[in-house]
């Protein structure tokens, strides 16, 4: 018989407790959340597997979140409701 994997969720909280905004950048689709001061935005990665994990890396102009391994949807929330790509950009902002 094959194996039976139970589909998982993953949950990472970013809180930015700078005196400026930042860029969370979602890869590999390159989608780009701006995280104002104060404020905090939880990813959740649905459809993964024991496997899965969150992998962040902070550059110098946001910080990029990887899902490694299986996933099926992430989907990014700020203050209770669900947020989309390019949210609270910035004029002259390099991923506009």
């Amino acid at each position: 018989m094959g194996k039976i994997q139970m589909s998982e969720t993953l949950r990472l909280e970013i809180l930015n407790d700078r005196r400026e905004a930042f860029v969370v950048l979602l890869e590999p689709w390159g989608e780009d959340y701006t995280i104002l001061p104060g404020q905090q935005f939880e990813l959740v990665a649905t459809g993964t597997t024991g496997e899965s994990r969150f992998h962040t890396e902070h550059r110098s102009h946001c910080l990029a979140v990887w899902v490694r391994g299986p996933v099926e949807r992430i989907e990014v929330f700020a203050e209770g409701g669900e947020i989309h790509g390019g949210h609270q950009r910035q004029r002259g902002s390099e991923f506009g």
